[in-house]
């Protein structure tokens, strides 16, 4: 059974905003929030059954990580898995995902538009690269009518980015300083 799960990343930024290459995709799953190493198994069995490398089970299992990077071994797909938090915020983003239809590959669920914006602007300064800024500002500009701003500001209080924020808003042109 493959457990609730929403694309993120370069991915839905590319869906969301204006197109990027990206290297992998990322997906984060809700399993148990205790982690059953049960549930966390039996999905490494049907990766690994559909041809998937695995490696760093154990750090996850452990709660040293809870990101796992899967390799498909004949076509060299790469992807990361991340396990989702219980935190308010992660609730909430498995709440508002999306539905989005992929010509000739079926329905998907991604990140919603706004949800993508926190999540890109939590990342740390120090590591916060231009690609992500990039991102930032291309959904602003592009999903401009349909992002709930109200939604952005309440959690970008919430999550300590509410500066970052409205410097991404005016250098989009959502509004002036």
């Amino acid at each position: 059974m493959i457990p609730p799960q929403y694309i993120t990343g370069g991915v839905a930024a590319t869906a969301y905003g204006e197109p990027r290459t990206t290297q992998d995709s990322d997906v984060v799953l809700n399993l148990n929030p205790d982690l059953n190493p049960a549930d966390l198994t039996q999905l490494i069995s049907a990766l690994e059954a559909a041809g998937f490398y695995v490696p760093g089970v154990e750090e996850v299992l452990a709660g040293q990580s809870r990101t796992l990077q899967i390799i498909h071994q004949e076509i060299i797909l790469q992807a990361d898995l991340v396990l989702s938090g219980t935190e308010a915020f992660d609730m909430e983003k498995f709440r508002r995902r999306r539905r989005l239809s992929i010509p000739n590959r079926g329905d998907f669920y991604f990140a919603s538009p706004e949800d993508l914006i926190l999540s890109k602007l939590q990342w740390p300064q120090s590591s916060q690269s231009e690609k992500q800024w990039r991102d930032i500002l291309g959904i602003l500009k592009t999903q401009t009518d349909q992002l709930d701003i109200a939604y952005l500001q309440h959690w970008s209080a919430q999550l300590g980015v509410a500066a970052d924020l409205e410097q991404a808003l005016q250098e989009s042109g959502l509004i002036w300083g």
